[in-house]
């Protein structure tokens, strides 16, 4: 059942594509990333991955973004929220000291980002499909 869902889902998200140059789908998608940007910077802040750090923490704060709209492998529309910071990846991830050669561990923030917004991102997509489909009449 979860994978007829899925793929009527697919099916109306390839039609809002189609609908009007994909235009209206692009700004979901968007405003999705602007979502998810915002959950990482959430994570990051209550993950504790900047504390100590001083000004860092304020400068990484200020670099979650959204980027642009684009067609994955698949197709699909897609948009990412990231940071442009460099140091964010060592945050996330983990790094190794370079003086005593002692690994330091990530806080793996961006994961519990990605994994907190999931289904918020199905509610909002099925909610755009519904709002789309009420107001053209498809």
């Amino acid at each position: 059942m979860a994978d007829e869902f899925d793929e009527f889902t697919k099916d109306l998200l390839d039609m809002a594509k189609q609908f009007k140059g994909g235009k209206y789908a692009k700004r979901h998608m968007k405003n999705q990333g602007k979502k998810m940007a915002k959950e990482e910077k959430n994570e990051f802040l209550s993950s504790g991955a900047g504390a100590g750090s001083g000004m860092t923490e304020e400068e990484i704060k200020k670099t979650f973004k959204a980027g642009r709209v684009f067609k994955d492998d698949e197709g699909d529309l897609s948009c990412r929220g990231y940071s442009s910071h460099p140091l964010t990846h060592l945050l996330d991830k983990g790094f190794i000291h370079k003086p005593d050669g002692k690994f330091v561990p990530g806080y793996h923030f961006i994961d519990d980002a990605k994994d907190n917004f999931e289904d918020e991102f199905i509610d909002n997509t099925e909610d755009f499909l519904d709002k789309m489909l009420d107001k053209y009449g498809m």
